[in-house]
């Protein structure tokens, strides 16, 4: 793999879909998930910021959101947390 390589798309969720990165050592990266960050500079699980997590937490628009979709956020909060079942999904 020389180049990126991006997934086809599931026409349900168009603005999500992970690609994979060949690093310069030549490990391959796969990213980015969905999950929730609980800070905006939020790239660690363990980051978080209190009063940008409680505008999430009264952002009406957020909750319709989680309403509607909450099989695939809990899909991707799995597969943040448990990798063997990140690589499964994204092996093929």
């Amino acid at each position: 793999m020389k180049n990126l390589i991006y997934p086809v798309l599931d026409p349900s969720f168009p603005f999500l879909g992970v690609h994979y990165t060949r690093g310069i050592d030549g490990k391959v990266e796969a990213g980015p998930n969905a999950v929730l960050a609980f800070a905006r500079e939020g790239y660690r699980k363990s980051d978080i910021n209190l009063t940008e997590l409680l505008e999430i937490l009264t952002y009406s628009a957020f909750w319709g959101m989680a309403r509607k979709f909450w099989k695939m956020g809990m899909g991707e909060i799995y597969r943040s947390f448990f990798k063997p079942a990140f690589v499964k999904l994204y092996r093929n």
